[in-house]
């Protein structure tokens, strides 16, 4: 991005450079702040850095003495972005302490990078050639019409099958969504999928089983929707789900932004999801009369998801 200078009175130089003019979504890009300050300032330690609407993965302040007397300080960022228009990492607030107990203030400068899309990377597509229009032929028109009222016929045929298999099906009782869930979740265990560095598939997999129980155990649909989309959703229905909105940006993390996570996490996140499920759950509870009557499980347990009334 090229460099950046800043000068506070003569007193503090500031200078910012980024190693990427663009990057693409989940890339990560490096953004250095060089700061030279004469030895009578104490640079103060950063406690918390605004992110904007980037996702800051690593970063490091340190300082060291120059030659002419001066102290240099670095504030080294790794920075990634998953907006899918422009990275934008605001500017940061560096605090000095002065000899007289004043603390002097100055900010880096705002940095503003564009995503690049993936398909802006590929070669146009070559134009299309001009189609052969055959001669106009009867055959292909009556073979037109026969061909839809073979279509029409197949489609009955079709719909009366599917009324047939549906009246069939209702007389099987369905198993319950917690059990389905929590028997696939087991079975995802059982592949082994972390041990063979399939961390992508693997979380894909466990947050399909959590959004389909979601989705029937509250009605909501659950697959096509972003995880703010779903969390804001189940909130705006006042359900609030513990833990939901964490396991499902790890896992876009993991997902989207190639991040691997440790072992221990992976396991934790299957815990996690098996605590959702089973927290939500309603409970059957036996009423006075004898007969058993389905409770919430907001009601049993504390902790779990919270169903508006």
């Amino acid at each position: 991005m090229g460099r950046i200078e800043f000068d506070r009175d003569g007193i503090i130089s500031l200078s910012t450079r980024a190693v990427a003019d663009s990057v693409t979504v989940g890339q990560r890009f490096h953004v250095v702040h060089t700061i030279l300050y004469p030895d009578t300032l104490k640079m103060m330690p950063l406690e918390e850095i605004d992110t904007g609407n980037c996702r800051v993965v690593t970063w490091n302040q340190s300082e060291e003495p120059t030659e002419d007397g001066r102290i240099r300080g670095l504030l080294e960022l790794v920075v990634m972005t998953l907006d899918l228009e422009a990275a934008a990492l605001p500017a940061i607030a560096i605090d000095f302490e002065t000899p007289g107990a004043d603390t002097l203030r100055v900010f880096t400068t705002e940095i503003d990078v564009p995503v690049r899309m993936l398909t802006a990377q590929s070669k146009d597509l070559a134009p299309l050639k001009e189609q052969w229009e055959a001669p106009r032929s009867w055959i292909f028109e009556i073979g037109a019409v026969i061909a839809a009222l073979a279509l029409v016929a197949l489609a009955w045929w079709l719909w009366r099958r599917r009324s047939r298999r549906d009246v069939e099906e209702e007389k099987v009782p369905r198993l319950p969504a917690d059990y389905v869930a929590l028997t696939e979740l087991t079975r995802i265990e059982a592949m082994g999928l972390p041990d063979r560095g399939e961390h992508k598939k693997y979380y894909t997999l466990v947050i399909d089983v959590v959004r389909l129980y979601l989705g029937e155990r509250f009605t909501v649909d659950t697959m096509d929707r972003t995880t703010s989309e779903l969390v804001s959703d189940l909130r705006i229905r006042n359900i609030d789900v513990d833990n939901l909105e964490d396991l499902l940006e790890h896992a876009d993390l993991v997902k989207f932004a190639r991040v691997v996570p440790p072992r221990a996490e992976e396991d934790a996140a299957l815990q996690t999801a098996r605590g959702i499920i089973r927290t939500t759950t309603p409970r059957v509870i036996p009423s006075n009369n004898g007969d058993d009557e389905s409770v919430p499980a907001t009601e049993v347990h504390s902790g779990g998801g919270k169903e508006g009334r």
